[in-house]
């Protein structure tokens, strides 16, 4: 069975809970029985110091043991000491690849963080000398690394290695190896004294260190990093919290997850217009949109700043000589571009904007949209071929809301540069928003989702995962 951290911290994630609270905080986990003896032994150790708790929920993963087995009880003082025979495996996200090592000293301060220094071993990948076998059946081997990796960093006490590494302990994943006597597949191999066999293979310990990094990127990192630490945002959400309370908006719920604060991460000023919009639109039902996406390729001498941008126009009591202009909404993306994400997402800002039990008829000039809605939004379609399309992510929230709003959204097909007044007005706000600094969809707070991949600390994978993996091998493969 799996745990994951959030099923055992408190609310806040501050601290471990109790058990009884446990079994509250996750009724549908259908936890029977007493406190089982693993939940015992981290309460003996863990429970009463807030740091110690902290320290052992950033060491669960729901890809790898947990290190809790390593973890002593409360440190009164800063303390080195080291574990004996400990193999351990982490991610360098800098260089892209796994590091193996075994613990030299872990330095643990109370009230720091937790290093561990280690030897560090690379993978000898031609000391099985079997021909075509998959990554799983070739023998796991290791030998220490002579240096100048580019990973080595000074150490003061054993000076014996000649390539010392040093991690954070809550991101190392640990692992076992063979004794030294037990030499597997002895025919097949070119032994050397220095070699150790891992009992995992390797491909299995690259996969469990690359996952459970990625499992602590949970904001992608590329996003605008000039966004104040006390922002109009965060003023604005203060000034309007009575009205975020009691909605009858479920995307203005401020203790919801669907809040939109809580979808999506970037630009603070679009999500605050969105707020505002959403505000105006309480007091309707009915909604009249015309939506369109902007995608070109990127030119490094234009100022522009993304690929994509999207707008609509909601003009049920509009015409294209009123006064003031009908309301409108206009955003801009970044990751995986596409004429049809942008297309997405214009669709997916008008549904948040709305109130529940509300009526809407979309006007779009991308049939691909229409077809991809109809889909989705089929109850007898699967989840499995949902995460097949692309924008997965967008469309799982679509869905989600229409459910949960229990709306009644209408998507009409109108033909592209037909002269349709509100139609060109929707382009050309769509060009225009491509200036504009980008958002995304935070996937973290998307019901349902056990995890999301992402993709070199980048930006979530919202694509057939499997096919996302083929083109990567075959450009490898090519090179």
């Amino acid at each position: 069975m799996i745990i994951l951290v959030n099923q055992l911290a408190s609310i806040d994630g501050s601290y471990l809970s109790t058990w009884k609270d446990v079994k509250k905080q996750n009724p549908k986990a259908n936890f029977k029985g007493p406190t089982p003896k693993w939940f015992q032994q981290l309460e003996k150790s863990n429970i009463i110091a807030a740091e110690c708790s902290r320290r052992l929920l950033q060491n669960l993963t729901v890809s790898s043991p947990a290190r809790y087995d390593s973890m002593s009880p409360p440190i009164q003082k800063a303390s080195n000491y080291c574990p004996k025979n400990e193999w351990t495996i982490s991610w360098d996200l800098v260089h892209q690849c796994e590091l193996y090592g075994k613990t030299i000293e872990q330095q643990n301060d109370l009230y720091g963080t937790s290093l561990t220094y280690r030897t560090h071993y690379i993978p000898v990948v031609d000391a099985d000398t079997r021909s075509n076998l998959t990554p799983k059946k070739v023998t796991p081997t290791l030998r220490p690394c002579p240096g100048q990796c580019g990973h080595s960093v000074p150490f003061s006490g054993n000076l014996h290695p000649k390539c010392i590494i040093v991690s954070l302990t809550s991101h190392l994943i640990l692992f076992n190896v063979h004794a030294k006597k037990f030499i597997p597949n002895k025919q097949f191999l070119k032994l050397e004294k220095s070699f150790i066999f891992p009992v995992t293979p390797l491909h299995t310990l690259r996969t469990q260190a690359f996952t459970f990094s990625k499992h602590r990127l949970i904001i992608p990192n590329v996003l605008p990093s000039t966004v104040p630490i006390l922002s109009t945002l965060d003023l604005y959400l203060n000034a309007n919290s009575e009205i975020f309370n009691n909605s009858i908006n479920l995307n203005l719920n401020i203790s919801s997850s669907l809040f939109i604060n809580n979808i999506f991460v970037g630009n603070r000023d679009l999500i605050i217009q969105l707020l505002e919009i959403a505000k105006q639109f309480l007091l309707r039902k009915n909604f009249i949109f015309y939506t369109d996406g902007s995608f070109f390729s990127l030119d490094v001498t234009s100022s522009t700043q993304t690929q994509m941008g999207f707008a609509w126009i909601e003009t049920t009591d509009a015409t294209p000589n009123s006064d003031p202009p009908p309301p409108s909404y206009k955003g801009a993306l970044s990751f995986n571009p596409s004429s049809t994400k942008a297309e997405v997402y214009a669709l997916l800002t008008a549904i948040i904007a709305v109130p529940d039990n509300s009526e809407l008829d979309v006007f779009t000039d991308l049939l691909n949209v229409i077809h991809t809605f109809h889909v989705v939004t089929n109850k007898l379609t699967s989840i499995r071929r949902i995460l097949k399309c692309n924008n997965h992510l967008a469309w799982r929230l679509i869905d989600i809301l229409i459910t949960k709003k229990s709306l009644i959204v209408r998507l009409h097909k109108v033909k592209a540069h037909s002269n349709d007044y509100w139609n060109d007005m929707a382009d050309g706000l769509a060009n225009a928003a491509r200036q504009l600094a980008p958002y995304e969809i935070n996937p973290t707070n998307l019901p349902g989702s056990l995890m999301t991949p992402i993709w070199a600390s980048i930006a979530p994978i919202d694509r057939d995962i499997r096919k996302f993996c083929h083109n990567l091998t075959d450009v490898y493969t090519f090179n």
